[in-house]
């Protein structure tokens, strides 16, 4: 045996002796020709329960931070029930003059989300959930404590989300772009709550969509924002889906199905979760919905954890398994900012872009924009790196996200498409010792990127160029659609 030959076959030896397996490049093939889902964004939750946050999201510096340098182009806020806590049995009007935006929560948000819509990069989106229907509407005529809305009163609750959503337009002059009928509906807390069973929803769907169709609000509707995930999702939210999905005049009346990421059908928190996201998939796949995770949390600050796993990193690798193998369409983390970096929150009040979480997440948000489309994207070959590719046609542009999970540094070369036609892209990094770093201009040569993976890291890379946008012949739901 040649010399060279042994001395490889004993760096092998050795490498797997201390577990230390070789590296093997990984090439990922990006086809623009196979399509996917169209992405409609990306943000967070500002749900106000701490005045220091609250008077960090009023800053320029804040909302220049969510708006430009995160990217976000959702933002999702609680239709606060105490805007209207006097009943107003009257049908036949929509007297916007009994909701009062005074209320801390709205007239918090409302001018927050006027600036950020100012700053912009092109589209935002606010989306609205009622954490509970004012108390008079319920039979435990209270807020708080979960009780049920009354079958009498689902007229009521329609008329109240029309009001709602007209007043805030002639209030702020930005739409509200879809409303969700309840949150976390199997989930009666002491704070605001409320409860439906299956029927309930249903009929409420049905009630809610003819009062905006009474009343020409175009705003979409969402449901059923359950918990999501593993056991929920199989065994319990799914009942809520087929009933509505199963009533012709509810399916119509929804525009978008959403859950929240709190278990593995959403998240990559179990090794089975890309195949749960795939089966959750399957359930939903022939009604032709979007699919929005409106709210996760619990992930660590740091980017990798004491022994070594990802940590703030696997916020990464769940957006990418949301959209990758569940075909989701938006993603929502809890909050932007808490006073400190908590399990629950991106970022702190100082509004620290250097946070795992926040750099996580950009990777995706900043140049993901709405209206791009997932397409083909091939060459995961090991368990440890995961890859997505979007183009979106309006622009000409082509976004790559990589994840590299291994203890190692990653060979990758990406093949790029011949449309768009891209002659280089930006790159940006982030891993423990680097916070979406750019990776300069990477040029295409021979129609290809090699760059090498640090350990435990992400890269984002974006482009854009020219080219008429391809025609594909036939284009399913399944070939293409959301998913």
């Amino acid at each position: 045996m040649p010399t060279y030959f042994k001395t490889w076959a004993a760096l092998v030896a050795l490498l797997l002796f201390y577990g230390v397996s070789p590296v093997h490049a990984v090439t990922v093939a990006v086809d623009t020709n196979t399509r996917y889902q169209t992405i409609d964004g990306f943000g967070t939750c500002t749900y106000l329960y701490d005045t220091t946050t609250e008077a960090n999201y009023t800053t320029s510096a804040f909302q220049n931070m969510y708006a430009q340098d995160l990217g976000s182009s959702i933002m999702r806020m609680e239709i606060a029930p105490d805007v209207q806590e006097t009943a107003d049995l009257d049908l036949n009007n929509l007297n916007t003059n009994l909701l009062n935006f005074n209320v801390n929560s709205t007239n918090t948000n409302g001018p927050v989300m006027q600036a950020i819509n100012a700053r912009k990069l092109d589209t935002f989106k606010i989306y609205g959930t009622p954490w509970t229907p004012p108390g008079w509407m319920k039979d435990n005529n209270s807020d708080v404590n979960g009780g049920h809305l009354r079958a009498d009163r689902r007229d009521h609750f329609g008329k109240y989300l029309a009001a709602y959503c007209t007043k805030w337009q002639q209030t702020y002059g930005i739409p509200i772009y879809a409303v969700s009928i309840q949150n976390e509906l199997e989930f009666s807390q002491s704070f605001n709550s409320c409860l439906y069973t299956p029927q309930e929803l249903t009929a409420t769907i049905k009630a809610v969509k003819a009062q905006f169709q009474k009343w020409g609000i175009t705003t979409k509707l969402e449901a059923p924002e359950d918990l999501g995930g593993g056991q929920y999702w199989d065994d319990r939210s799914m009942t809520y889906v087929y009933d509505f999905m199963n009533d012709p005049a509810a399916a119509s009346a929804i525009d978008i199905i959403n859950i929240h990421g709190y278990g593995s059908a959403t998240t990559n928190s179990s090794s089975s979760a890309p195949d749960a996201s795939v089966d959750f998939h399957n359930r939903i796949q022939g009604w032709n919905k979007p699919l929005w995770q409106t709210e996760t949390s619990g992930d660590p600050v740091a980017w990798l954890n004491a022994d070594g796993t990802p940590g703030a990193l696997q916020v990464g690798v769940n957006i990418h398994t949301f959209l990758a193998n569940g075909g989701g369409t938006a993603w929502l983390y809890w909050q932007v900012c808490d006073p400190t970096k908590t399990v629950y929150a991106l970022t702190d009040d100082t509004n620290d872009t250097t946070a795992g979480k926040y750099n996580a997440s950009k990777h995706f948000y900043r140049y993901i924009r709405p209206g791009a489309v997932r397409v083909g994207c091939t060459g995961s070959n090991n368990s440890n790196f995961y890859s997505s590719a979007y183009v979106h046609d309006g622009n000409k542009s082509l976004t790559v996200v990589l994840i590299n999970t291994s203890a190692g540094s990653q060979p990758v070369t990406v093949t790029v498409p011949s449309y768009p036609a891209i002659s280089s892209f930006a790159g940006f990094q982030t891993s423990s010792t680097q916070s979406f770093a750019s990776l300069g201009s990477l040029p295409v040569s021979g129609g290809q990127i090699t760059l090498t993976m640090p350990a435990d890291s992400m890269v984002t890379l974006y482009g854009t160029g020219t080219g008429s946008t391809p025609t594909l012949p036939g284009r399913t739901h399944e070939s293409c659609g959301y998913w």
